[in-house]
């Protein structure tokens, strides 16, 4: 429609760049197919940039007699530009060129404007509805994400269940960077793991990803928890970044409670025996996946009747509330002790069920716990 009230030869539209120092060309009419330098303009640039940076349209008689002049198309005598504004800022220019000289007058710049107010909504309702559809396809694929990790949680079967375990996870966010794992290996003892990878979110929950295959990989033919983490660091080493890093509790439990375990630079399982005594379960070495040459050593303890055995990650004692601060060992071990007779489910959901009262809204880390019995 706008060469019907305003007649040019060449026009084109730029919308500022996401990085805000570029104006990049939208629309293009009647320019040569070569003409490269409007693919994309510098704030500042021409006249175009000029009217970009400062949101002052301008009306230009004799584009030879003004040094802010970029030639686009040698038969331009004449331009005019105006600022596309929404919001009160300026997200890009529309350009009009002529092939002769003092073709535009206060009042095609007025016109201008008016059809520069029209392309500036209609461009950032679509602007918006875009980055609607995309906010919608990602969260979509956080859920299918999601769905998908969930899987990866092993349903504990009731006959292990039975031996005296109990686990849950529960995200911060949409996805988790937490870990816990049980399998029976082929002796029959267990298999069992509970980690924390650096990060939240999806970045966290693809290195999580990582460990597990690492984990039901190796764990089955092990012949010691202080091998197979060798083996998992070592095979995480070769993918991860040096900001990225898993600590966790990897062990093997023997069907007459002897637990035999390496800790990987993580939160120390507690141990609360039957007559009240408590126990770190620390030994062990540094955290995953930051040095190719680590090892672990190893110990063990018999999981005696009447014991309970609490794996858990940092989300649990890190729990934080604004005005009573963090939930602590202190608030761990006073709420395992509270539900110590219950079985090992009933305490870890004690347990759950006290960090998120304490916490009081969202949850500021993964949490994930694992509670052993007999």
């Amino acid at each position: 429609l706008l060469p019907q009230i305003v007649p040019y030869d060449a026009a084109v539209i730029y919308l500022l760049g996401e990085d805000g120092l570029n104006l990049v060309n939208h629309s293009l009419r009647g320019y040569p197919k070569d003409a490269g330098t409007l693919v994309e303009v510098k704030l500042g640039q021409g006249i175009v940039g000029w009217v970009a940076r400062t949101g002052r349209s301008e009306v230009v008689p004799d584009v030879s007699r003004d040094e802010r002049y970029h030639q686009a198309r040698p038969e331009t005598r004449s331009e005019m530009v105006a600022a596309l504004r929404t919001g009160g800022r300026v997200i890009g220019v529309f350009n009009l060129e002529n092939n002769r000289l003092d073709a535009y007058t206060t009042r095609d710049l007025e016109l201008l404007e008016a059809f520069a107010g029209q392309a500036a909504v209609a461009l950032e309702r679509a602007r918006l509805l875009a980055e609607e559809a995309a906010k919608r396809r990602l969260l979509q694929e956080v859920r299918i994400a999601r769905r998908i990790q969930r899987s990866f949680l092993p349903r504990v079967p009731a006959a292990i269940r039975d031996r005296g375990l109990a686990a849950r996870t529960l995200p911060s966010k949409e996805v988790s960077g937490d870990y816990y794992d049980v399998l029976e290996r082929r002796d029959g003892s267990l298999a069992l793991a509970v980690a924390d990878v650096s990060g939240k979110g999806i970045p966290a929950a693809l290195i999580m990803s990582s460990l597990r295959a690492a984990f039901r990989l190796l764990a089955p033919d092990q012949t010691s928890p202080a091998r197979l983490c060798a083996a998992m660091n070592e095979f995480l080493c070769a993918s991860l970044r040096e900001t990225e890093f898993v600590t966790g509790v990897f062990g093997f439990l023997e069907t007459d409670g002897t637990l035999v375990y390496t800790n990987a630079g993580h939160n120390p399982p507690l141990l609360l025996r039957g007559d009240g005594r408590e126990e770190l379960l620390d030994t062990g070495g540094i955290l995953l996946g930051a040095f190719p040459d680590a090892r672990y050593t190893e110990a063990s303890r018999v999981v005696e009747p009447g014991d309970r055995l609490v794996l858990y990650t940092d989300g649990v004692t890190e729990a934080y509330h604004p005005s009573r601060g963090e939930f602590g060992d202190a608030g761990l071990l006073a709420t395992v002790e509270a539900a110590r007779a219950g079985t090992p489910r009933e305490i870890c959901n004690a347990l759950t069920r006290a960090v998120v009262g304490f916490v009081d809204g969202p949850l500021p880390d993964d949490l994930t716990i694992m509670v052993i019995g007999r």
